[in-house]
């Protein structure tokens, strides 16, 4: 179930500064899993956030004498959803679900190609042997990956149709709990 909520306004200070601002919250509940490791019962958890909350700012402010020069700046926090793959990840990679087996070949041959169609795979325990197996634990600080986003602008109006414009735009993403630039 994902929730998000919304809300911009914009003030007009004089006739040459427009200020336009807004906030949005959202929230995911993730389903947990329903097959829990007993051994890690990390496993059958998997943290939703609850902390979403997004501002955004903008402003255009028009200079000269004939207005027909105009800055623009602006600045958001945005937020992406869980991506399916990774909580796919955290219900089957819990060694009950889905279990990590190694085949060891035993001749030079089955060494370099493994079996040929219509062969199969000798007799496997499915018992994998202690500590050749993964699990993955969702980190109970995991958050949903987000982006702060910036720009500045200067449009200016050259002829009635024709308009030149320069922008610089900035961006700094984080991933689950790291942030990059």
């Amino acid at each position: 179930m994902t929730v998000g909520l919304y809300g911009q306004d914009q003030y007009r200070i004089n006739s040459r500064l427009l200020i336009n601002y807004g906030v949005r919250y959202d929230y995911s509940k993730i389903p947990q899993p329903t097959i829990v490791n007993p051994d890690y019962p990390q496993t059958g958890v998997i943290p939703s956030t609850k902390d979403n909350i997004a501002p955004r700012v903008g402003l255009a402010y028009s200079i000269g004498q004939d207005r027909k020069t105009l800055i623009r700046a602006g600045y958001g926090i945005f937020y992406a959803r869980y991506q399916t793959g990774l909580i796919n990840t955290f219900f089957i990679n819990n060694n009950l679900y889905q279990k990590s087996i190694t085949y060891n070949a035993n001749t030079a041959a089955q060494l370099a190609a493994g079996p040929v169609y219509p062969n199969f795979l000798p007799a496997t325990n499915f018992d994998p042997p202690a500590g050749s197996t993964d699990i993955i634990l969702a980190d109970k600080n995991l958050r949903n990956p987000y982006t702060h986003q910036a720009n500045i602008g200067i449009e200016r109006q050259v002829t009635s149709t024709i308009g030149l414009s320069v922008s610089y735009v900035w961006s700094r993403v984080c991933v689950y709990t790291a942030c990059a630039i």
